[in-house]
């Protein structure tokens, strides 16, 4: 999360900047950016012409920072153009004076609830990726802290389980498990992915 040395955007941390989207790409606060600036907080929807135009004005951004409401609305397209360029996209918070200890945002609270109250044969197709060690599983399971554990957000936990961004893989593992679940493109070539590794699993050694 971010150390918050800038939360008006004109702190002393001239690396740090916090933007405005409610105006879409053309709010003030993003024209004021420079090429100085390298981590930024968007308050509010992270678009992709707000992402493009982020870029266009701080051209050496390579972190932006969101609340997981925001995160979570984030397209396949925006994510690709950060991947693209080499920008993390990431929970955090310009003020960590009001930052969540926990992530309640609602969201987190719906997909926690899913696990936590599966059953029939989604349940069983769960405790299978669990047992068959599936990597997006195992991560999914901690991120939303399936045994107790404290928060953590997913920039942290992905690297340990050997991903460079949790949220495709997280949306994966729902839509493996249920189909009905909306999702984008990348989270369904994930679940298409699992679908394979688990068949694989499955089947008798020879």
């Amino acid at each position: 999360m971010s150390n918050g040395k800038n939360g008006n955007g004109n702190g002393s941390d001239s690396r740090y900047a916090h933007v405005y989207s409610r105006k879409g790409s053309e709010h003030e606060s993003i024209r004021a950016l420079t090429s100085i600036v390298e981590t930024v907080h968007v308050n509010g929807r992270a678009t992709f012409p707000v992402v493009q135009a982020i870029l266009n004005r701080a051209p050496n951004v390579r972190r932006i920072e969101l609340i997981p409401q925001a995160m979570s609305k984030v397209s396949v397209q925006t994510h690709a153009f950060c991947q693209q360029h080499s920008i993390v996209l990431t929970v955090g918070h310009c003020n960590p004076n009001l930052v969540w200890k926990e992530n309640r945002s609602p969201w987190f609270m719906r997909k926690q609830s899913f696990f936590r109250n599966l059953h029939g044969e989604a349940k069983e197709h769960w405790e299978e990726l669990l047992i068959l060690q599936i990597p997006v599983a195992l991560l999914t399971a901690r991120y939303f802290c399936l045994n107790g554990e404290e928060y953590c957000a997913q920039d942290v936990l992905a690297p340990k389980y050997g991903f460079s961004a949790g949220s495709y893989g997280i949306n994966g593992v729902i839509f493996y498990l249920d189909k009905n679940e909306k999702v984008g493109g990348t989270a369904k070539e994930v679940a298409q992915a699992i679908s394979r590794r688990v068949q694989k699993l499955r089947a008798p050694s020879l």
